[in-house]
């Protein structure tokens, strides 16, 4: 029941607006009765809280996985990058959280901003060697605002009317992790 309730209501989030999310509305969109609905999330605003705290733990998750074996920090930071993008493309409770992230609901919550997740975790993958001089790990702390504000652009929901087709998208999504991984490793190896 809790995802199909968290799927509707993002859907509905990312369809129709914040206004349009109501225990009625995931009720009418997922037969799920009322009852339970309230059972669970106690009104609009908890439903709301839980589709960000879904959604923040689902984008959470894969930097949380931690570094891929056998490859450099920039490595993972791009296969994280591009694993982000594409859970962003085809989960709309992540993507909503991105719509979510500068309202009253994510400061409720108490969870840090999913943007200082993925800024400490990419901080940390590409400085962790102890031997990084304090340079270098200051081009890092440069650059990683730059790559999680541009991930966060090409996550963040846009109106349907504005959206490429999704193999253009997809494409230039892979184009800009490319470009971004280039950047990172040009100033990782200064």
């Amino acid at each position: 029941m809790h995802d199909t309730a968290m799927q509707a209501a993002a859907q509905l989030m990312l369809e129709r607006g914040m206004g349009a999310v109501s225990i009625g509305a995931v009720h009418a969109a997922t037969g799920i009765s009322r009852d339970r609905l309230v059972r669970a999330y106690r009104s609009t605003t908890g439903l709301t809280t839980a589709v960000y705290i879904e959604g923040h733990t689902r984008a959470r998750a894969l930097c949380a996985a931690g570094r891929y074996p056998h490859t450099t920090g920039v490595d993972t930071v791009a296969a994280c990058a591009a694993a982000l993008l594409e859970q962003a493309a085809t989960d709309p409770v992540v993507r909503v959280v991105h719509a979510l992230e500068m309202t009253s609901t994510a400061s409720t919550t108490g969870l840090p901003s999913i943007y200082q997740v993925w800024t400490a975790w990419m901080i940390e993958t590409l400085t962790s060697h102890s031997n990084a001089p304090a340079d270098q790990r200051a081009h890092v702390g440069g650059v990683v605002p730059v790559l999680v504000a541009a991930l966060a652009g090409m996550c963040a929901p846009h109106a349907r009317h504005h959206h490429l087709p999704l193999v253009h998208a997809t494409r230039a999504r892979s184009q800009a992790v490319a470009a971004l991984g280039v950047m990172l490793d040009q100033h990782h190896h200064r």
